[in-house]
């Protein structure tokens, strides 16, 4: 039933033209489109971040992108958290995206600018729900340093030896992607989303970096 994760509670995309989308909802869905581009073979930092009723966006540590989204964050409670494709569109996974992956970080506040631009330059804030090095090699969880705890299952990504911070993961853009089962810590009232990739092929639309 493909009903029960009709509703993002957030999402960073990555578009055909290289532009990245940001997207919440509460019922009113608002997308903030980013107004500059990544390209293809080069590491970028991409953030988002929303504190009702500000959303934002920023590549590379820049700003990016701002919108008003006058409603708090909507949480699905069927929706698990997903890197690298969606359940949304088509059951069971959709939106596959071709790129490797490294440093996915979420907190349970909206980072300022300034702390956005040290994100881009690798240094972490205090108020992370989940970090994803990928500097372990397993083949089965990609593990969560944050206090909470949040392990992901791996669906076939595999190791990139040459990460933006020791190693990263590979996605095929076919079917590789993580589940992250839904936890109460990954659904704060504001937050801060934020990941290094490096697309290798541009989708033939859109697909997903982060899903919820």
């Amino acid at each position: 039933n493909g009903s029960i994760n009709n509703n993002e509670d957030y999402d960073l995309q990555v578009w055909e033209s290289g532009t990245i989308r940001s997207v919440v909802a509460n019922g009113a869905q608002t997308r903030l489109d980013s107004s500059t581009r990544i390209d293809k073979g080069t590491w970028h930092h991409v953030a988002m971040t929303f504190s009702e009723p500000v959303l934002t966006l920023y590549v590379d540590g820049v700003l990016a992108g701002k919108k008003n989204h006058p409603y708090p964050l909507a949480h699905n409670a069927k929706s698990d958290l997903l890197i690298g494709a969606t359940d949304h569109a088509n059951l069971p996974m959709d939106l596959f995206l071709n790129c490797d992956i490294d440093e996915v970080q979420i907190y349970d506040t909206a980072l300022p600018a300034a702390e956005i631009a040290k994100l881009a330059g690798t240094s972490e804030n205090g108020n992370l729900v989940l970090h994803y090095t990928f500097d372990k090699d397993d083949k089965e969880y990609a593990f969560d340093s944050s206090r909470f705890g949040n392990h992901g299952l791996l669906f076939g990504p595999t190791p990139v030896a040459e990460g933006i911070s020791g190693s990263a993961l590979h996605f095929d853009g076919i079917d590789d992607y993580i589940r992250v089962p839904r936890r109460m810590s990954l659904e704060p009232a504001e937050l801060t989303v934020a990941a290094w990739l490096r697309v290798h092929e541009f989708p033939d639309d859109f697909a997903l970096l982060v899903h919820k």
